[in-house]
């Protein structure tokens, strides 16, 4: 197993094929998109090819991904046997987590206790149905779906949000929670304010149970006790952000924990252009425009009917392109996806591993491209190999009670035995084993069977 440790590049650049890489911007020019990167170096990324880059740490950005499974967890005490959610969460395309299973759940262990605003998109192939439950030492919120009604609740009270139609496959909301004035809000991705809370003493007036609006749009809410049941065995969920579907599926796209200054969001108007690229800052504005490049004072951006704005770098939260015309994206062809503990995606052809370093030909960047192979998890190939005989035909090496490979027993002046896997070039020695080995050789094909002359 590699462990999932967190990428250590201050930002994430999603590609138009799927990779995701992480790394330092360096230069932005016509052709390219210049970043350094622990992993692989200085690389050079075909601009047309980029989707999104998004800050993950600084600037008051706490946390923010997800970066495939690092930092997720399924299970509060380490000890107790992963339980099944833990296996239905994958990484999907652009490092978001997904499941397919009903009421399967994950954590994103977190200390709330100081002024945060958690800022989320999921999608869904259907309506989505969800539970996003917020837990600290002294209360539980829970931004959930009832029917097509989203709403906030928080022991027996909640807020009402907004109501999804029966086309509605996406969402995004920015939750807002200061502790120490015990006061809350959920607004839109754009800033428009959907619901604002505050706790009150024991015995102060609070709203009614039906959540009728009050006069001054703020809901008043008794103090009331952390809710940490979770119906599952084994799983008591720690501090932090819990996701659970209630749906066919989900998708977590993205999620952000930043610092709150205790300020609500003003509402920003999004274009509905889009040709333009979007940006956003660290404290919430929305810029759209033409990105024309990065100089040393950040981003600069030209806009219609406007002076050209600079965005200093360590500003910018994120920026999203818009997708090339037709016929004027770069070539996506490629034989593999190569997965890391980190949450880094590549699509490209591996040329070699050698000295713990992988050679890729990626259809995004002009020059080869050498990664670190740390935290490699799994090569997933595009391409099926050429047409491979059924297992029967193939040797069999049984290794203890767990571990079968198919292929061919080569016969070797060294004093160990000699493998090769099927699709292998070459044959390999194995490595020392205790364990007692049991080979079954494959039947030739042109072996004559004894038959009896008669049945009678």
């Amino acid at each position: 197993p590699t462990e999932a440790k967190p990428p250590e590049d201050p930002f994430s650049i999603v590609l138009r094929d799927g990779s995701r890489v992480f790394g330092d911007l360096v230069g932005i020019d016509d052709g390219n998109v210049t970043i350094r990167s622990h992993r692989m170096g200085n690389l050079n990324i075909n601009r047309k090819a980029v989707a999104s880059i998004t800050r993950l740490k600084g600037s008051g950005i706490l946390w923010n991904g997800p970066f495939g499974p690092s930092g997720w967890v399924y299970n509060s005490d380490p000890k107790v046997p992963l339980p099944a959610e833990g296996r239905r969460w994958r990484t999907v395309e652009g490092g978001s987590i997904a499941t397919v299973g009903l009421r399967q759940r994950v954590t994103l262990p977190w200390k709330l206790d100081k002024p945060v605003e958690v800022a989320f998109e999921i999608r869904s192939s259907e309506r989505p149905e969800f539970e996003l439950r917020l837990l600290s030492e002294k209360f539980t919120d829970a931004i959930t779906t009832w029917d097509d009604e989203v709403v906030l609740r928080r022991g027996g009270y909640f807020v009402p949000l907004t109501t999804l139609s029966e086309d509605d496959r996406s969402l995004s909301l920015r939750f807002f929670w200061d502790p120490a004035s015990s006061r809350g809000a959920v607004a839109t991705r754009e800033g428009k304010v959907l619901g604002r809370w505050e706790i009150v003493p024991d015995g102060a007036e609070v709203t009614p149970g039906d959540a009728i609006a009050p006069k001054d749009g703020i809901y008043r809410f008794a103090p009331s006790k952390p809710n940490r049941e979770s119906g599952k065995k084994n799983f008591l969920p720690p501090d932090g952000i819990t996701w659970i579907n209630r749906g066919k599926d989900l998708v977590i796209e993205s999620l952000l924990i930043r610092e709150w200054d205790g300020n609500l969001p003003k509402e920003q108007t999004v274009a509905d252009d889009e040709s333009d690229s979007r940006f956003e800052t660290t404290d919430g504005t929305l810029l759209h425009g033409n990105l024309l490049g990065l100089n040393p004072s950040g981003l600069s951006i030209g806009e219609a009917d406007s002076p050209n704005q600079t965005i200093p770098l360590d500003r910018l939260l994120s920026a999203h392109f818009p997708k090339p015309s037709t016929g004027d994206t770069a070539k996506t062809d490629s034989s593999a996806l190569l997965q890391f503990g980190d949450g880094s995606l590549l699509n490209g052809t591996v040329e070699g591993l050698a000295d713990g370093r992988l050679k890729i030909q990626s259809p995004f960047s002009p020059d080869p491209i050498d990664a670190d192979a740390a935290g490699l998890s799994e090569i997933r190939w595009n391409y099926p190999p050429e047409t491979i005989a059924p297992l029967i035909k193939f040797d069999k090496i049984a290794i203890g009670t767990n571990t079968v490979f198919h292929g061919t027993w080569e016969p070797s002046a060294s004093d160990r035995l000699c493998w090769r896997l099927i699709g292998a070039s070459q044959a390999v020695p194995l490595a020392e084993n205790n364990s007692t080995i049991e080979i079954t050789r494959a039947t030739p094909e042109d072996r004559q069977w004894p038959r009896a002359a008669t049945l009678f």
